[in-house]
């Protein structure tokens, strides 16, 4: 739902929040020493190297270093988006999640839509009750068996049935006109000039689709005898949009929180027929070729894809259109793979022949570099120079929306190499270079002194946010002066409003931001330097004394760097009447630490 949500909520729902409880509910946490290990969810290792800190409410691995608070985790783990997590821990806190600027009719909407995913798991079970006890429903069991779709495999895809009747769930599930109104929205009825309706699916064997949170969406259902459409899904309705979603995901999740590659098919049948030989990292589009959208949804579950077609014309046309689509997402970490089958088999036919270990033989999978190279040099003859720069003209069409990268750069060379162009004259075709960076301005050693101070402060304030209760107004409204003295003076402010502020609610206020990787960095540094087993160095007295001398050197940067400044000014023009008397009483040994 649109809308806003206030930043007051999401503090709140942290301090709510206990992050090992949370984490422990997923990963396995043993106390040790001061905080607690596991062995790390976001990669494999054989000794624990995560570590939770509950005072801090954070965590990080030494070995890959994720890191983060509540939120970090269930969206990295999970593979959520930032609102569907808030959603979901405050559900577990037993409170609603409010927005501001939402009407009316947003909220109606959302209460819609809340409806029909409640109506889809009622159809759901009737579809497969009508599998298990409807006296047609022979031929849809017989068609399973004979595609080898066994029980087990039926249950966790929730398959079912649909009847060969025009009204059979309209009579169980839409017996009141509010009732019908719901089906209707859900796609499942069609209603006739005359204002009656009739069920869409009929005789047929029914696949529910689940979104990436496991929310019942749609249907796709497959026609048991001759007729037509041989394959059928739910039209686009408020909560399904077929150019999103993608059938298997949720099952693939469930199967692994972090599958290494996720192949991508083109029907229901390849997704079952492979998960019922063990290969469980499958998901297939439905009835439209892939979009950006599924391929993002996809790299937010794995880094690499694997495009599985027939290996005739029409696979790889299709292979060439999910490139183009591909490339402007291949950032560095991603990768992309095609895979062409035998002409005149599918998935199923493939496994059935060559088992699953054939099925997953990376030795057949070709690099979508190597896919687009071919593309490009067909009919490519290296001695004619028309040839060579013809090549290197539709090279730069594509090279253009591959972002800065390894395989940018690698590609731009093996083109180079081919039309015997220098690397630099082809990024000029291509346009690779961005706008010319400006350098900066050369930092006096005193700037450059006060930097560190002001990051070594904010280190110590997000160990120990309550060390900002020591200052007084006057050093407060020293500190500032400076892009990060702002910033400094930001935090403090912040934390003197929140006295109880964690390390984790301090990250969440810059989400998004472009202080959030600076401060994340400051935070596990400063947990390295003041290691929570050093009690030498977590001690109460001992940060308190580290941050008031710090802030005491700061103060003084500054009034040097600002007595240097005025200096220079008097120098070469008169000064104000406020700038003389600063001048006159700038002490730099003055202590303005407020006492209490």
């Amino acid at each position: 739902m649109s809308g806003l949500i206030p930043q007051s909520f999401i503090d709140d729902l942290l301090a709510r929040t206990d992050i090992v409880d949370l984490i422990h509910g997923f990963v396995p946490l043993k106390k040790a020493g001061q905080n607690y290990q596991a062995l790390c969810p976001f990669h494999d290792e054989k000794s624990p190297s995560f570590s939770v800190n509950q005072d801090r409410q954070f965590y990080h691995c030494f070995g890959c270093g994720a890191s983060g608070n509540a939120i970090s985790f269930m969206m990295n783990y999970n593979r959520m988006d930032f609102v569907t997590v808030i959603e979901d821990l405050a559900a577990r806190a037993g409170i609603a999640v409010p927005r501001t600027g939402v009407s009316p009719e947003l909220l109606k909407n959302k209460e819609s839509q809340t409806e029909l995913y409640e109506l889809m798991e009622l159809v759901i079970n009737f579809y497969r009750m009508q599998l298990a006890d409807h006296q047609r429903s022979q031929p849809a069991i017989e068609y399973l068996k004979k595609r080898g779709i066994d029980e087990a495999l039926a249950t966790k895809f929730e398959i079912g049935y649909a009847p060969d009747s025009w009204d059979s769930l309209i009579r169980n599930l839409g017996r009141s006109d509010p009732a019908r109104d719901r089906l209707y929205k859900a796609g499942l009825i069609i209603r006739r000039d005359d204002g009656k309706y009739y069920d869409r699916f009929r005789q047929r064997i029914m696949y529910p689709i689940r979104d990436h949170r496991g929310r019942a969406i749609g249907f796709g259902g497959r026609i048991i005898d001759s007729g037509t459409p041989k394959y059928l899904n739910s039209p686009e309705t408020p909560i399904f949009h077929k150019g999103r979603e993608l059938y298997g995901l949720y099952q693939a999740r469930q199967s692994s929180r972090n599958p290494e590659r996720l192949y991508v098919v083109e029907g229901y049948m390849d997704v079952l027929a492979l998960a019922q030989f063990g290969v469980n990292n499958c998901v297939a589009t439905l009835g439209t070729a892939a979009t950006r959208e599924h391929l993002e949804r996809i790299f937010r579950t794995t880094s690499e894809i694997v495009f599985c077609f027939d290996g005739d014309e029409a696979g790889k046309k299709a292979a060439w259109r999910a490139l183009e689509i591909a490339l402007p997402l291949l950032r560095d970490g991603r990768e992309v793979y095609f895979m062409f089958l035998p002409e005149g088999q599918d998935p199923d036919d493939f496994i059935r022949a060559e088992g699953a270990t054939a099925f997953t033989d990376s030795r057949q999978l070709r690099a979508l570099s190597a896919v687009l190279l071919e593309h490009l040099t067909q009919d490519f003859n290296p001695t004619i120079r028309e040839h060579k720069a013809r090549l290197a003209h539709k090279a730069s069409e594509f090279l253009k929306n591959i972002p800065q990268g390894n395989l940018k750069q690698i590609l731009s060379e093996q083109i180079a190499t081919l039309t015997d162009q220098e690397a630099s004259q082809l990024e000029a075709l291509t346009k690779l270079s961005g706008p010319s960076s400006i350098p900066r301005p050369h930092s006096t050693e005193n700037a450059r002194e006060e930097r560190k101070l002001i990051s070594q402060a904010i280190k110590l304030l997000l160990q120990q946010p309550q060390l900002a209760l020591l200052l007084g107004e006057a050093e407060i409204m020293e500190a500032r002066g400076s892009a990060g003295g702002e910033f400094l003076h930001t935090l403090i402010t912040l934390i003197r409003k929140n006295p109880a502020i964690t390390c984790a609610r301090i990250l969440e206020n810059w989400r998004g931001t472009r202080y959030e990787k600076r401060l994340t960095q400051l935070s596990l540094s400063g947990q390295s330097r003041y290691a929570a087993d050093d009690a030498p160095l977590t001690s109460s007295d001992f940060l308190q004394t580290e941050f008031l001398g710090l802030i005491d050197r700061l103060l003084d940067e500054k009034r040097k760097n600002r007595l240097v400044e005025l200096n220079t000014i008097e120098s070469t023009t008169k000064l104000t009447n406020d700038q003389r008397e600063y001048l006159k009483n700038l002490n730099p040994n003055a202590r303005r630490i407020n006492p209490n």
